[in-house]
């Protein structure tokens, strides 16, 4: 009961591997992802670094700086609409940055008084 061939089909989104002895009885007959290949083909490397497991801690500390950046990077597109939208009004550049505050549902734009209309 040993397997003496293996066909692998690459020509399809997933790796099948079809394995047979030396009587044609199929002893191995299998589908899998190419991320599971992937993995496969690393794991047999033998200079292959492992990332040790994050603690719950490390993970909560992560999905806050990626929390952080994306409103860092939200805050920006807002204020960079803002300024589309004011120049189209004929309001010149600011001296000051835009303030957004959100008030329930509703976003107020405080703008300084030191626009230019021009």
């Amino acid at each position: 009961m040993n397997i003496t061939t293996i066909g692998i089909d690459l020509a399809k989104p997933v790796f099948q591997l079809h394995g047979i002895d030396n009587q044609g009885q199929v002893m191995l007959r299998r589908t899998l992802s190419r991320g599971q290949m992937a993995i496969c083909e690393a794991v047999t490397r033998p200079n292959m670094r492992f990332v040790p497991v994050k603690t719950t801690e490390q993970q909560a500390l992560l999905m806050v700086h990626r929390i952080r950046e994306r409103v860092k990077s939200e805050r920006t597109a807002l204020i960079n609409q803002i300024r589309g939208l004011l120049a189209l009004e004929g309001i010149g550049s600011l001296t000051a940055t835009a303030l957004v505050a959100t008030v329930g549902d509703a976003t107020v734009f405080i703008l300084s008084e030191n626009c230019m209309r021009t």
